[in-house]
């Protein structure tokens, strides 16, 4: 899947009150929402039992009647379908059930980098500079996949995710680094995004992103430089707490590296990948990614991906499992409470006919057998020194 904001999971019950089947897909729960789409953890159900866990984007009801978002929504969907590459998310189904239009894609059990990052500084730690590199290299390989994507007839496609983010990378459990929502993905041979109309999250895109002018590859190299510059230095080359300040610098050509908090060897290539004029920047996202494994060799010739493994996704699996394990226990605890209630009216009956006389032995004690038989030994040993006495 897709972990769009990876949000804490709305109340299941609210969910599933609302949305509860979406053709061959039970839904389970949400696990993410945005502007134009909401995302549920799904299960596909199929002949004799089959079952497999999905990710299934749903486009909000109340723009499921808008053509212009319907059609982005399906151009979304068909970007995706062709994205085989081992650090996208291709989507595996669209459709419209009961006026519901929707996609579906892998379910990922893991966080986002933005949520990874969050984390490290609540622990007061700084990102790992080896897991950073490594991390935005396997960016920029799916990126240039994308980027050299054909069309049947051979055709380039064109393609420019404009939304490369630290909410839209996700590291898995497993250690892989996945990036997702291709939602504002622009194709060079399918139209052309009005004059002026500014997609994207500030503060990752560039000048001319944010200016309203039309993207190019050189848009993803530009956001995922800056977000490793992020994970090294702590902000963003353009951090203000007031995002139309930001895009407003951003389209002045206002860009300030933190060049005191990089290593040397990484300011090179981090000047050129956010170079003000995208002629200055590296030409490909594949030129970028080898740059900065040569610098990741030269840095941290130990460093190993599988480190990745097991840092993410932790808190929400324990999270998950405590509810279940909550839930469990309340099951026990009604059924216990309804066999004693059940027992008790025995019991009541039984005190009732020894009090009227009814010499019938009731044994309140321990219940075992072991327990019992240690009662008969210790009473011999009590008999056995009396009788020494």
């Amino acid at each position: 899947m897709f972990l769009q904001s990876l949000s804490p999971p709305t109340n299941l019950v609210v969910v599933k009150a609302s949305l509860s089947q979406i053709g061959r897909y039970r839904v389970e729960e949400k696990i993410g929402t945005g502007g134009m789409a909401s995302v549920y953890r799904a299960v596909l159900e199929g002949a004799q039992g089959f079952e497999r866990q999905v990710a299934i984007k749903v486009l909000h009801p109340h723009l499921a009647d808008d053509k212009e978002y319907v059609e982005m929504f399906r151009k979304e969907a068909q970007i995706a379908s062709r994205l085989e590459h081992p650090v996208l998310v291709p989507v595996s189904d669209l459709g419209c059930a009961d006026g519901i239009h929707y996609m579906v894609m892998d379910y990922l059990e893991g966080e986002t980098l933005s949520e990874l990052n969050a984390r490290y500084r609540e622990m007061g730690k700084p990102f790992p500079r080896g897991h950073a590199i490594w991390i935005i290299a396997q960016i920029l390989d799916g990126l240039h996949y994308a980027h050299e994507l054909n069309e049947i007839d051979g055709e380039a496609m064109g393609i420019v995710h404009r939304d490369v983010s630290p909410r839209n990378i996700v590291v898995s459990r497993n250690g892989s680094v996945r990036l997702v929502d291709f939602g504002v993905a622009r194709q060079a041979n399918k139209g052309k995004t009005r004059a002026g109309v500014v997609k994207g999250t500030i503060p990752y895109m560039p000048p001319e992103q944010a200016r309203g002018d039309t993207p190019d590859r050189r848009a993803d190299i530009f956001a995922a430089a800056t977000i490793l510059h992020e994970l090294l230095t702590g902000k963003p080359p353009m951090d203000d707490e007031q995002t139309e300040i930001q895009r407003q610098s951003l389209a002045q050509g206002i860009v300030k590296l933190d060049l005191k908090k990089l290593h040397l060897k990484l300011r090179p290539a981090l000047q050129k990948a956010l170079a003000i004029e995208r002629e200055n920047r590296f030409d490909t996202a594949e030129d970028f990614a080898c740059e900065l494994r040569e610098i990741l060799a030269t840095l941290e010739p130990d460093y190993e991906p599988a480190k990745l493994i097991g840092i993410t996704g932790m808190r929400k699996l324990r999270r998950r499992r405590k509810q279940e394990r909550k839930s469990r226990k309340e099951s026990r605890f009604r059924t216990e409470n309804a066999d004693r209630e059940s027992a008790a009216p025995k019991a009541l009956k039984s005190r009732a006919g020894y009090s009227a006389g009814v010499h019938e032995m009731v044994w309140d004690g321990p219940k075992t057998v072991g327990t019992f038989a240690l009662l008969i030994f210790l009473s011999a040993m009590v008999y056995t020194f009396i009788s020494g006495i």
